[in-house]
């Protein structure tokens, strides 16, 4: 399906575009309520080529909430999003992210490497719209390159301290 600004198709795509950069502020924060709002009840989320599948709303942000639980500071940030609406209630997206993460000392899975990355991947979604807005029903994590050197960078906020207060 072509996308016709003039059929309100531009709308969903600015949808569907604020659906994929609220992943990465969630993720970059962690705020969980946002990151729960965005997906199915169903969803899978995949991490290739680490081999990570996880299905279900509440496995998928237990599983997001650990690995994020080891960084002392994570950002990723979205570009390029490229939307195909399939039809009124199904879309596939593919976003370039780039990723960096400072580990913090000890944290597992190996407490004696430094764990921090700094990567670029892919994201392959399936997007449907569901309960009245675009939700993510399955995210594939592509990694293209990276380092798992030590950042050595000093880390001025955590990212869990950005976290915004209720208004």
């Amino acid at each position: 399906m072509t996308a016709d600004v003039n059929n309100g198709d531009f709308a969903a795509i600015v949808a569907i575009e604020q659906l994929i950069y609220r992943y990465s502020d969630a993720v970059t924060r962690w705020d969980r309520v946002q990151f729960e709002a965005l997906w199915t009840p169903d969803i899978a989320w995949e991490v290739v080529p680490q081999g990570i599948r996880v299905e279900g709303l509440e496995n998928v942000c237990e599983t997001v909430a650990q690995l994020l639980e080891t960084y002392e500071s994570f950002v990723q940030v979205a570009t390029n999003p490229v939307i195909t609406l399939l039809d009124d209630e199904h879309a596939t997206a593919s976003t370039i992210v780039h990723e960096m993460g400072k580990r913090k000392l000890g944290a597992e899975p190996n407490p004696s490497a430094s764990g921090d990355i700094d990567l670029y991947g892919v994201y392959e979604d399936k997007i449907v719209w569901f309960e009245q807005r675009w939700r993510f029903s399955h995210r594939r994590f592509v990694s293209i390159f990276g380092s798992r050197e030590p950042l050595g960078r000093e880390t001025f906020t955590p990212h869990r301290s950005l976290l915004k207060s209720p208004a």
